[in-house]
């Protein structure tokens, strides 16, 4: 989400980003190649300059870009020096919060937290989480192959973040006030053990063979190797303007096509972290993004082509019953 009422969304395959807004208005960002404003493999957007600009990840080019919300090129820069970066976050202003993933000698690699400049690449402050920080807790469900313990990460703050674990069973929040030990740990209320159904394999599949063809990343998993991998019970995330953390629980229907998608909220306190309930949206939500007090959900609608909608949320007065 980059304003109030527009939202930007990667076309993967056109190799653009679209940014629209409740009434329909499109603005295209970038185009297939690899010179300035260009894509070919545009993989994050993130909001820049209180939502005058849109940043770009593309992870073939390993470069930042830059837009006005109308469409505009205004710049980039060159991020392979920091090492492989995964998914890039909003922090603030023109700040986002990237992966960085270092090799060491002996082919170990660690992945560090980073707040770059997405202007200069600078960066201003970074964090490593070792999964041994979580070794100690216990998983209910046994990992698949490929699967680690500690997960993914959203920024909540100056040097705070907070993991799922466990494919999402578990919530671990670190402050800046402890920098080796979580600050608290939560077990999802919601969370159960299940399985890929046979259609989301095959599809899995034919996902590999196409990021591989594309020379892309491709983690190269057998269909077996699927079938005995916990789903992860988490997916999308966000943070509201009231601290309130939303998780879409993408495990919590084995339906390859849902028809109706759930969303875990969770409130940030000082010190500790609380459930606070689940709400559902009708349809299949793929991705959600909070800005203020409004929540848009990215929608699959397979009845139309397997074409995608957006789909704005009041949320600012949500009860949750105790």
């Amino acid at each position: 989400m980059i304003q109030r009422d527009h939202a930007c969304a990667i076309d993967r395959y056109q190799s653009q980003v679209h940014c629209v807004n409740p009434d329909g208005e499109v603005a295209t960002l970038g185009r297939p190649g690899q010179g300035p404003g260009e894509f070919e493999f545009p993989a994050h957007v993130a909001r820049g300059n209180e939502g005058e600009t849109v940043i770009v990840h593309d992870i073939a080019l390993s470069r930042l870009s830059i837009f006005a919300v109308s469409g505009e090129f205004v710049t980039s820069t060159e991020v392979a020096s920091l090492g492989g970066l995964s998914r890039i976050q909003t922090l603030s202003d023109s700040t986002v919060l990237a992966g960085v993933f270092l090799w060491t000698p002996g082919d170990d690699v660690r992945l560090v937290h980073a707040a770059l400049n997405a202007y200069t690449s600078a960066v201003s402050w970074q964090r490593e989480v070792s999964a041994e920080h979580v070794d100690h807790l216990e998983c209910s469900t046994r990992l698949g192959v490929g699967q680690t313990k500690l997960g993914a990460v959203i920024p909540t703050g100056h040097e705070e973040l907070l993991f799922t674990a466990c494919n999402g069973e578990l919530l671990i929040r670190y402050t800046p006030e402890d920098r080796q030990r979580p600050t608290a740990v939560l077990r999802s209320p919601t969370y159960q053990e299940r399985f890929p159904s046979e259609r989301r394999i095959q599809h899995t599949l034919e996902v590999q063979r196409t990021a591989a063809a594309r020379g892309s990343f491709s983690p190269g998993h057998t269909a077996e190797e699927l079938r005995r991998r916990p789903q992860f019970w988490y997916g999308a995330r966000t943070v509201d303007g009231r601290r309130r953390v939303w998780f879409q629980s993408a495990g919590r229907t084995a339906e390859f096509e849902r028809e109706e998608t759930y969303l875990d909220v969770y409130q940030l306190l000082d010190n500790s972290l609380e459930f606070r309930g689940t709400v559902m949206l009708d349809g299949d939500v793929t991705n959600i993004a909070a800005l203020g007090d409004r929540l848009v959900a990215v929608r699959n609608e397979h009845d139309s082509g397997d074409s995608r909608t957006l789909a704005w949320y009041e949320i600012g007065d949500l009860a949750f019953q105790p």
